[in-house]
């Protein structure tokens, strides 16, 4: 994507492929697109914490994406994220204008350090391509039920206000992100319907009703203990 070009390989990952930092900061705060996050190589120092409150009961919606729940509500592929991210349940995190082009390929991740006041939530991370007239549009996501953070074997409660560290695979992708554009991590709680609302409690999904739901609110943390970052796959630079 973005060169609009195909390449081929006999290894994967990529031979040459440089999994490069990209860090998570704020002056104020990262609520929504208004706020002040932003994204880049620097190491982070003192800084204070991003916090947002989720309830089931007004998720995030989908925009686009993989989608496969209700394909006419949320139908799938790319789409302008500007709607979503103008919510405060959403902390946006955008990098400068690039000068040069920037190709990225394979599985990317995000490295999240946050805490929760609910004994079981979801974070669901998203890589937006910001083009050079502010549309925002989606490239990879990933979402992780915290209560399966140690594996899928058996679901282990969050201890409320104790800081996790959090591995989100938004799976593998390949874009050039061109000159001018920019890189934007999105971070919330809910990506719904493709995704079902957690409840913010440690139930079988099966058995939920809205008179379970709970507030959460969520605290993610980017500083030098704390290092919060995106790992991109880059390629040839």
């Amino acid at each position: 994507m973005g060169s609009n070009s195909w390449r081929q390989a006999e290894e994967w990952p990529l031979p040459g492929t440089r999994i490069t930092d990209y860090y998570l900061h704020n002056t104020h705060k990262a609520n929504s697109i208004n706020g002040d996050g932003r994204l880049d190589t620097l190491h982070p120092a003192d800084e204070y914490p991003d916090v947002y409150v989720y309830h089931p009961s007004i998720p995030v919606p989908a925009l686009g994406g993989r989608s496969g729940a209700v394909p006419d509500l949320t139908p799938m592929g790319p789409k302008n994220q500007i709607p979503v991210e103008l919510r405060n349940d959403v902390l946006v995190y955008t990098s400068e204008p690039l000068t040069k082009g920037l190709t990225v390929i394979g599985e990317v991740v995000a490295v999240l350090f946050v805490s929760s006041s609910a004994e079981d939530t979801d974070f669901v991370a998203k890589l937006v391509d910001v083009h050079p007239d502010g549309r925002a549009f989606n490239v990879a996501e990933g979402i992780l039920r915290v209560s399966y953070r140690n594996g899928l074997e058996r679901r282990e409660p969050i201890v409320p206000g104790e800081v996790m560290e959090l591995h989100l695979s938004l799976g593998p992708t390949a874009i050039v992100f061109l000159p001018g554009h920019a890189i934007r991590l999105d971070v919330t709680s809910s990506l719904f319907p493709t995704f079902d609302r957690n409840p913010n409690r440690l139930l079988n999904p099966g058995e939920v009703t809205e008179e379970d739901f709970v507030t959460a609110t969520q605290t993610l943390f980017h500083d030098n203990n704390y290092p919060s970052r995106l790992k991109l796959p880059i390629i040839g630079e």
